[in-house]
């Protein structure tokens, strides 16, 4: 009976000093600090993070979605450059295209279209623009030739004519 009660308060003591440790709670992101290590994995890899003390944490599977260069250009802020050598800001954002051209001063406002992987229509909604000769309702068939860093390549065909340029992700 002693020898039970004896085991019993060692497990005691022993379960009291684990429970004193270090708490890490599993409710949350875990915050970076000056020693945390953040590396990029292939797809479908597990991981696992470890700390400081070699402590096991969490273990994670980590899906990553597979996208082209073309996806880039599905939302956010580019720029390119107008005939006159200025700066012209494009936003992206539900399927929709707006410039600003001269600093805001006129904007062309397009509805995006994506027809394919890499092609899409720019239907003209309206354009302040001074001396802009495509009236709305006008469909622009774009192409992107190719992607490069946060540069994209393309080729646009509207009312019989087609330019090329480039727009730079910002």
């Amino acid at each position: 009976m002693i020898k039970s009660m004896l085991k019993l308060f060692y497990l005691s003591v022993l379960f009291l000093l684990l429970s004193c440790g270090k708490e890490k709670k599993e409710s949350g992101p875990s915050e970076l600090n000056d020693t945390t290590t953040i590396v990029i994995v292939p797809r479908d890899t597990s991981v696992i993070s470890v700390s400081n003390n070699d402590v096991i944490e969490k273990e994670a599977h980590v899906q990553v979605k597979k996208t082209t260069g073309c996806d880039m250009l599905h939302k956010g802020i580019f720029v390119y450059k107008d005939p006159q050598g200025q700066d012209v800001k494009v936003s992206i954002t539900d399927n929709v295209w707006t410039e600003e051209h001269k600093n805001g001063q006129y904007v062309t406002i397009a509805k995006m279209k994506w027809t394919g992987q890499c092609t899409y229509e720019n239907t003209l909604l309206m354009s302040s623009l001074p001396g802009f000769s495509l009236p709305p309702g006008t469909v622009m068939q774009v192409t992107i030739d190719k992607v490069e860093g946060f540069d994209v390549y393309f080729t646009a065909t509207a009312a019989g004519k087609s330019y090329h340029s480039r727009l730079t992700k910002i």
